[in-house]
């Protein structure tokens, strides 16, 4: 569904992601781990298409990732997600139901349809972002990621920093996600979390892709290597 063959991506000449192969498809949970500066946001900015690769391809379903096609279809979720802290979550939603085209009243059953299922309380949705935890942020980052109902998600550490409760709701919900037949990408750091969720994972390390597979069989084929996440 969503593929990237052969993605290079260089910045003033110096190449920071190489030749790098992702498949994503419905129903599946692909992992993307690795160091801080192994290339995983690059990658993933790329997949969003943000950035075109300076070589290879980046495609959903043949068409590239910069096209409005494309990104109509894609739903992004950044490890730190810039909210407006003067709107409340219903204001919020609203405008980016605009900027999506979606009925606001569609929009706010979608919205009201997630919230629920992550336990953001009716009054909670009618006060200042600015003045919510990190966790509650959180829920309304994912609400608007899904507002478009797009069949690809790009989650990147979708659960940094939240409370253990918090997190275990986020990891349940992207797990529905899967079966709901969405094509998921998950970049994290929580090892324990990547092989719970995943179907597959990428190891990333130094804007390479340098293992790929199921988590037991990465114990297997990983050998004495030793990468630092």
């Amino acid at each position: 569904m969503l593929q990237a063959k052969g993605a290079c991506k260089a910045y003033c000449g110096v190449e920071v992601v190489s030749d790098v192969d992702v498949d994503l498809e419905r129903g599946r949970i692909v992992g993307l781990v690795g160091a801080n500066g192994a290339g995983k946001t690059t990658t993933i900015k790329m997949l969003a298409g943000l950035v075109e690769p300076t070589h290879g391809e980046v495609v959903l379903e043949g068409q590239p990732t910069t096209t409005p096609w494309a990104r109509e279809r894609i739903g992004l979720l950044t490890e730190a997600s810039a909210l407006y802290e003067e709107h409340t979550p219903r204001e919020y939603l609203a405008f980016f139901a605009d900027l999506y085209d979606v009925p606001r009243g569609v929009a706010r059953e979608r919205a009201d349809r997630v919230l629920d299922r992550l336990d953001l309380e009716a009054d909670a949705r009618e006060q200042r972002i600015g003045t919510m935890s990190k966790g509650m942020r959180r829920k309304v980052a994912v609400a608007r990621t899904l507002l478009h109902e797009p069949p690809v998600l790009l989650l990147d550490e979708p659960t940094s920093g939240l409370d253990p409760v918090t997190a275990r709701e986020l990891e349940d919900f992207v797990r529905e996600l899967r079966d709901d037949d969405k094509a998921v990408l998950l970049s994290a750091h929580d090892l324990a979390q990547v092989e719970a969720l995943c179907d597959t994972v990428l190891v990333m390390h130094d804007g390479q892709v340098h293992l790929r597979g199921g988590v037991p069989e990465l114990r297997e084929r990983g050998g004495d290597k030793r990468y630092t996440l």
